[in-house]
């Protein structure tokens, strides 16, 4: 059927789709398969989505039964009435995960708040599927470590970035240089990079990181100021 309709329509067509039915398209024939799993299509859909959707999603952690739970929100005149709840796959032991940040529908969680060696998942909550991370550099020496999380903006690609804070002879953690790491999707490996990072400490029991406009920005301070700390991430 795909041979009678021009490709421009083709993908105009699909770009509209939510991302189960792209799915289950991909095993159509070859030809829609490199089409969706293009990055040109790819980014389309994800721009078609952004525009025509209002969603908020909200992690609730119930003490009562030790869960979290995850909850999708439609910005309409029914908000707050009426929400749909997401299946959520992992728990463990002590507490809950920390939500490191969340692009293109993704989101990268971590179990650091009270693991010296926590997981890292990239979970896709709308086709239910997720990826743990290798377990990446990890110093002999006492530390600390933030993350971030960003698409490269023309490949698309997914990836986290850690920066790792040994423990001072102060004994804080602000030892320096801090070691960089970054993992890119689909690679079996982090690798290390020698991006400057200034001296002024990211990293603290509730730190937290934003992806915008290409970068990916975490809260710093000094003794005496806080500012804004960012990167590429490449």
């Amino acid at each position: 059927m795909s041979d009678y309709i021009p490709n421009d329509l083709l993908i105009e067509v699909l770009a509209r789709l939510p991302v189960n039915s792209l799915i289950r398209f991909k095993s159509v024939c070859k030809s829609w398969y490199s089409l969706i799993t293009s990055p040109i299509f790819i980014n389309k859909q994800l721009n078609h989505s952004k525009t025509n959707t209002d969603e908020l999603l909200i992690r609730l952690y119930t003490a009562t039964d030790k869960k979290e739970h995850y909850l999708l929100f439609h910005d309409d005149e029914k908000f707050g009435d009426e929400y749909s709840e997401l299946e959520f796959p992992f728990r463990i032991k002590f507490g809950y995960f920390r939500v490191v940040g969340s692009c293109n529908g993704l989101l990268c969680l971590c179990d650091d708040y009270f693991r010296d060696s926590p997981d890292i998942i990239l979970w896709n909550p709308s086709i239910r599927k997720s990826v743990t991370l290798p377990i990446p550099y990890k110093p002999q020496c006492p530390h600390m470590f933030v993350l971030g999380f960003s698409a490269h903006p023309t490949t698309h690609e997914y990836k986290v970035v850690r920066i790792v804070y040994e423990k001072g002879e102060d004994l804080n953690y602000l030892k320096f240089p801090s070691k960089v790491e970054i993992y890119t999707q689909g690679m079996e490996s982090w690798r290390g990079i020698g991006s400057y990072v200034p001296p002024h400490g990211i990293v603290e029991f509730m730190w937290l990181q934003v992806f915008m406009k290409g970068a990916v920005h975490w809260v710093a301070n000094d003794p005496g100021c806080w500012l804004l700390q960012f990167g590429n991430v490449v």
